[in-house]
């Protein structure tokens, strides 16, 4: 990923979630989904998850593999495509370590079994509606309806395209 301003929409976007949906492929072809607590989002764009060594995702990631991760929040909306591949990094591990993990891998981020999941992500939509509360919605809702318009702003939709250098949002 770039350094862009699409880029930094992404991170900022991303780093105010803590659990995605990762769905990815598994051995017979069908789509395999699974919610996961999100480690860290590094400036570029790279995600970080964790699974247990003997995960389906490991065989899934041993080598890159296509995913997506979709997440909500309660004003915004994330959806990203990208290559995932199964890593084992205790240095990685020790700087993206949450003790949200700890049932899981009881030794912490030097846990035999602790397997990372690095995402570069290739695509993503992010949907901020502006509308930071329910009574601002309310709100809106209540004008469009006695107005007979459209809410307004609630698309908020921004696409970006993580292939290309200094990509900008659309």
């Amino acid at each position: 990923m770039t350094s862009s301003a699409s880029t930094e929409t992404f991170v900022n976007s991303a780093r105010g979630f803590r659990i995605l949906m990762i769905t990815s492929i598994d051995h017979t072809g069908r789509f395999d989904g699974r919610p996961m607590t999100l480690l860290a989002v590094e400036d570029e764009g790279t995600m970080w998850f964790a699974c247990p060594s003997d995960s389906d995702l490991v065989t899934q990631f041993g080598r890159p593999a296509p995913i997506s991760i979709t997440g909500q929040t309660s004003s915004a909306y994330l959806h990203t495509n990208g290559i995932a591949k199964a890593i084992v990094d205790e240095d990685k591990a020790k700087k993206v370590w949450s003790e949200t993990l700890r049932p899981w891998f009881p030794n912490g981020p030097t846990s035999d079994d602790l397997i990372l999941i690095q995402v570069t992500p290739q695509a993503a939509s992010v949907w901020d509606s502006g509308i930071t509360d329910m009574l601002s919605f309310a709100w809106e809702a209540v004008k469009a309806v006695v107005s007979g318009e459209k809410i307004n702003n609630l698309d908020g939709r921004k696409y970006i395209d993580m292939t290309e250098p200094h990509a900008a949002a659309k």
